[in-house]
């Protein structure tokens, strides 16, 4: 808090992220309700603070924002919603609450809205790590890594692939080999192989048991638009 009031009096602003709207009976996070009645009254009483989050009407969230970006407001809590398409060039530190609770995607989209016009900026995660050892590693990856195509490869890595025929998007990958982020390299091979060998113009004697082939080993849902 001492560094967001630093900040701010030097004529910057801030963001606090929590990831609740309304506090919950099932889950002991940061919600912004609550959270601005505290900051407001309590830690930034002599500061403009405002709130925003997704059940606001887009009237009313222009003219916060619009507060934000003149002089109305110095202190922003919100939720995700300022994550893609928020310019405030002067906003240079966040505080993110329950940082555990968010993923990868979110919190480097999140970072993305601070030290927009240069200046140093400060993104600063609260989280419980307490056995949550895959919380852990999103956390180590955000720190050490700035670039945004290497982090969601970090994050395909810690979450893993998921189905590649099925709809699970994370977990173990149902390949019984390879590994679509270990092997990248030699799927990427394969595919160009595959390629040259469909353009092929000896592909259409062997198309037939190509297909047998894949009727067979795939799901019949990959099959439905062919009639």
């Amino acid at each position: 808090y001492q560094l967001i009031k630093q900040e701010v009096d030097k004529g910057k602003k801030a963001y606090v992220i929590c990831p609740l709207i309304d506090e919950s009976d099932k889950m002991e996070l940061k919600a912004v309700l609550q959270e601005t009645e505290f900051l407001q009254n309590v830690v930034f009483k002599d500061y403009q603070v405002g709130l925003l989050h997704g059940q606001i009407n887009s009237v009313k969230k222009a003219q916060i924002m619009e507060k934000f970006r003149g002089d109305g407001v110095d202190i922003l809590i919100s939720t995700t919603v300022i994550e893609v398409g928020v310019d405030v060039p002067e906003a240079t530190v966040m505080l993110i609450e329950n940082a555990e609770r968010f993923g990868l995607a979110q919190l480097h989209q999140l970072r993305g809205r601070i030290g927009r016009k240069g200046d140093r900026s400060y993104c600063l995660l609260c989280a419980d790590l307490r056995e949550k050892e895959e919380a852990k590693k999103r956390i180590d990856a955000f720190i050490k890594i700035s670039d945004g195509f290497k982090l969601a490869e970090r994050d395909l890595f810690i979450r893993g692939e998921g189905q590649l025929f099925g709809e699970r998007q994370s977990g173990f990958p149902d390949l019984k080999i390879a590994s679509m982020v270990r092997h990248k390299k030699i799927i990427g091979k394969v595919r160009e192989k595959a390629f040259a060998f469909l353009e092929d113009h000896r592909f259409r004697r062997s198309q037939k048991l190509l297909q047998a082939c894949c009727h067979r080993l795939l799901p019949p849902r990959f099959f439905e638009d062919q009639g």
